[in-house]
């Protein structure tokens, strides 16, 4: 944990079905990072999106010499 900062304007929040969509985004950035974006685009509803969806995902990735 505390390896990523996410970023976003209300625009994702509003954008998000169901109750509890701060709970909902939370859980998606659970797991590996090189797929929570992934994960949170997919929480999108296009019918819900009215306003703009701006994110922002920095993630601290392991070191792996090339």
């Amino acid at each position: 944990g505390g390896r990523s900062l996410l970023l976003f304007t209300d625009g994702l929040t509003d954008s998000i079905s169901g109750n509890h969509p701060d709970a909902r985004l939370h859980g998606a950035l659970n797991g590996d990072a090189r797929q929570a974006m992934s994960r949170v685009r997919l929480l999108v509803e296009p019918e819900l999106n009215h306003d703009d969806v701006t994110i922002l995902l920095l993630a601290r990735l392991p070191f792996s010499p090339a």
